[in-house]
């Protein structure tokens, strides 16, 4: 009964999330693009755009979509995209901590507010009305997943399993649950339950995040692969981004996990600073290398172009 409660609220977690998206996508991204358009040239300010637009649009993968059309029309080059990108995972990391730290009470209001926006508001403020019962739905979601997880969690196979798991083994289910998920914010945000309950250390739960950031370049890779030569550049440096990010953040997960026992930060806000801290170190480590990693994945993306179309 419990699987069956936890797989209710996942549906009602990624509904919700979907329609939070599309709302705020609607309600920004043509602003976004036209600033965008206007920074060409001026990547501390692209970094910082992307960083405000991932916090904004709660989806670094709906700024990442923005970027490859504007690079695809010819109006943002593939340093900016990456660039964007960059500050995009960071601002992205904001969406756990709309979720988990927002209380369950509050879903049934941001429900009722958006569905009295849907029937009140004009046409053009709709999406107002959407974005609120997205965020309702996605946190009344996330409140049903951890009730349903916590006396599965408990059992005595998943907690000697969870409790015996190392760091490559915890970063390993974390590269799935982000390929599963296609969403590393998702995934991070189902973490809630067991750390709440003392099954997950925070050096674990940090192989996790940022296993999960990894496994969530799997859409990427998809569409990369079936995409043009730019799609593929773009794809290519989200994997390697996160790769990075994987390389500086795992061999600090010890320490890390140590020093947020010692903060006393709220289980709610350690998912948010943990996630902050995976993103934020891929983001310092490529930013000053944006340049030679934007010419190394054009130009492994043309190689992997047919010859018809080089």
């Amino acid at each position: 009964m419990d699987v069956l409660v936890a797989a209710l609220g996942l549906g009602l977690f990624f509904g919700g999330l979907w329609l939070l998206r599309r709302a705020l996508s609607g309600l920004f991204a043509a602003h976004l693009t036209t600033r965008l358009q206007a920074q060409q040239g001026r990547p501390a300010v692209t970094l910082a755009m992307g960083i405000g637009a991932g916090a904004l649009l709660q989806s670094s993968s709906t700024v990442s979509v923005i970027g490859m059309s504007l690079l695809n029309l010819r109006l943002l080059s593939l340093r900016n995209a990456i660039t964007l990108l960059l500050g995009a995972n960071v601002g992205g990391s904001l969406t756990v901590e709309v979720l988990t730290a927002t209380p369950a009470a509050m879903s049934w209001a941001l429900c009722t507010l958006g569905l009295t926006g849907l029937v009140a508001l004009p046409q053009q403020w709709k999406l107002s009305g959407f974005a609120l019962l997205g965020l309702g739905l996605s946190v009344a979601g996330v409140d049903q997943v951890g009730t349903a997880m916590l006396p599965i969690i408990s059992g005595a196979f998943l907690s000697n399993a969870l409790h015996a798991s190392t760091l490559w083994s915890s970063f390993g289910i974390g590269v799935m649950a982000g390929a599963l998920l296609q969403s590393a914010s998702a995934a991070t945000s189902l973490l809630m339950a067991p750390l709440i309950s003392g099954h997950l250390s925070f050096s674990q739960t940090i192989a996790i995040v940022a296993g999960a950031n990894l496994g969530s370049c799997l859409p990427a890779i998809l569409a990369g692969a079936s995409g043009n030569e730019k799609d593929r550049a773009v794809a290519l440096a989200q994997v390697l981004i996160n790769l990075l990010g994987v390389l500086v953040i795992l061999p600090l997960a010890q320490p890390l996990g140590k020093w947020l026992e010692a903060a006393s930060i709220p289980d709610p806000h350690a998912l948010t600073v943990i996630q902050l801290l995976v993103n934020t170190a891929a983001a310092i480590t490529a930013f000053p290398v944006v340049g030679p990693l934007a010419r190394l994945v054009e130009a492994i993306a043309k190689r992997q172009a047919p010859p018809a179309a080089r």
